[in-house]
């Protein structure tokens, strides 16, 4: 099926796109009367608008709620809903490659925070438990040790090793 292929490639160039210009992310802010709040996305920073729009299709075709915003000389794509998140992250996972461990990270402190929303009446002001903070602060370790990580895969000279080429055959 050629539409099935192109898909897949399309899919496969975001995970690429995402290893390279895009961030998992979850961001500790506090609101009125000293309540944290931690706010899951993933994050794609671009200055070439033909990339971006590319994006944009992408999600579209996938059913993806997302928001662009121009941030100076670049544009932020940025997906932030747990719940669109799941379904983003089930999409994307396996073409993810480089930045594997924070996906994973992001996705399995969405998931806790859907089940513990729910478990408390769908309440999104619902408190947070030690697992989904834990998983917020490993997340935050790790983005701010990302540059190691991509020394010890030799990805800063442009080498990949052939463990990790196999996984673009997916």
């Amino acid at each position: 099926n050629h539409a099935g292929n192109f898909e897949m490639n399309d899919l496969k160039w975001l995970g690429g796109l995402i290893d390279t210009d895009g961030c998992f992310s979850i961001s500790k802010s506090l609101r009125k009367g000293d309540n944290v709040v931690y706010s899951p996305s993933v994050i794609v920073t671009n200055k070439n608008e033909l990339i971006l729009g590319k994006v944009v299709d992408i999600l579209r075709s996938n059913s993806i709620n997302h928001y662009v915003k121009k941030n100076g000389s670049c544009t932020n794509l940025q997906i932030s809903r747990p719940t669109v998140l799941n379904v983003f992250l089930d999409l994307i996972g396996n073409k993810v490659l480089t930045k594997r461990n924070e996906l994973e990270i992001l996705k399995n402190f969405c998931q806790l925070r859907v089940e513990n929303v729910n478990r408390n009446g769908c309440n999104w002001k619902a408190g947070y438990t030690k697992e989904e903070i834990s998983l917020a602060m490993e997340l935050s370790f790790l983005n701010k040790n990302h540059y190691g990580e991509c020394v010890e895969y030799s990805l800063i000279d442009g080498l990949v090793p052939d463990y990790l080429m196999k996984d673009f055959s997916v």
